[in-house]
């Protein structure tokens, strides 16, 4: 039994008021050692206070539960029999409890002073609706910005041993390269699901409910997966799929990938400004024929265009050039003559 071991073996014997003079001489020469042995023991002999960290023990489970209840339906074949536990199993648990506190606030993992029952991880999700975008940090530091009409679900903190989120609709990640913490790993698509394998990168996701996922790197390296295959992804590549549903890898204009992110536009290219505000509003472009198409290519704009701006008041500066009718999910663009 090693000196750490030794210490808490006399610390849980001190709780439960079965320590020997002789044993106690030797816990009061450990505490005299230094201010932070004293204040530890002094903690975990107060009942009160042992049974008050217990109290909020017990909420905090109570708590996760009524969380799980949000994602998870459970059936109960059999009635549930109750059973009155006896005194001493609850001592022996609050030891117990006790006891692991006291071992790893010697080994070093938490905070001197004090005994941390730390929340257990959680299942989130956050969502955006039409127009909308969010930025998400996780727990390991990578980080998450969301398009408009998507989600991504995650467990705060990371669950040991996995970095996995589900995510639908579109996003952008930077994530924290860390050769000690296992592959982060993204679940992307409904009907056409892909898996994500990577270590540290930037890519964006765009996986909305009726296209099949697509993954376009812009640094580091991701490995895409599905049912019929794997692809490597390397910078100014996306993973896409072919009719069949098989996987494979093109070039892609990384820059244009990410148009959704901006938040102003102050001069640009009219194809440009109108691939962003559709990305903002959640409309598709279409063009009346290709020469309108190769106007819009061509013709710059001077303006400022905010995000926030109303879908009317951001085509306003291109309207002495160009013809624009809304309807459902699509914005119609005709170069005047």
């Amino acid at each position: 039994m090693n000196k750490n071991d030794k210490i808490v073996k006399l610390l849980m014997e001190a709780y439960l008021d079965e320590l020997p003079a002789k044993k106690q001489e030797q816990l009061t020469e450990w505490a005299n050692q230094s201010e932070e042995h004293r204040a530890l023991v002094e903690q975990l002999t107060n009942k009160q206070e042992v049974a008050k960290q217990l109290k909020e023990h017990q909420q905090m489970m109570d708590r996760m539960k009524e969380r799980m209840k949000e994602f998870v339906q459970v059936e109960e074949a059999e009635p549930v029999i109750r059973k009155v536990i006896p005194l001493w199993i609850k001592c022996a648990a609050a030891a117990l409890i006790v006891g692991i506190g006291i071992y790893y606030w010697l080994a070093g993992d938490k905070p001197k002073n004090e005994v941390v029952i730390t929340d257990p991880p959680v299942w989130k999700t956050d969502t955006t609706r039409i127009g909308e975008t969010r930025a998400v940090t996780l727990s390991d530091g990578s980080k998450i910005w969301l398009n408009a009409q998507s989600s991504v679900s995650y467990y705060q903190p990371f669950e040991p041993g996995t970095r996995k989120v589900a995510m639908k609709g579109e996003a952008y990640f930077e994530v924290i390269h860390d050769t000690t913490k296992p592959p982060f790993i993204v679940k992307a698509g409904n009907k056409q699901p892909v898996e994500i394998t990577v270590l540290g990168t930037k890519f964006n996701v765009t996986a909305y409910d009726n296209n099949p996922p697509a993954t376009a790197v812009l640094s580091g390296e991701v490995r895409v997966k599905n049912d019929k295959g794997s692809v490597k992804v390397n910078p100014g590549n996306e993973a896409v799929w072919d009719s069949t549903g098989k996987l494979y890898t093109k070039g892609v204009d990384t820059n244009r990938i990410l148009y959704w992110k901006r938040d102003s536009i102050e001069t640009e290219k009219v194809a440009i400004i109108l691939e962003i505000l559709g990305s903002w509003h959640n409309l598709k472009i279409t063009y009346r024929n290709s020469s309108d198409k190769t106007a819009a290519m061509d013709d710059v704009i001077i303006a400022s265009i905010k995000r926030q701006d109303s879908l009317q008041t951001a085509l306003e500066p291109m309207r002495q050039n160009y013809e624009f009718e809304v309807r459902t999910g699509e914005l119609l663009v005709k170069k005047k003559k």
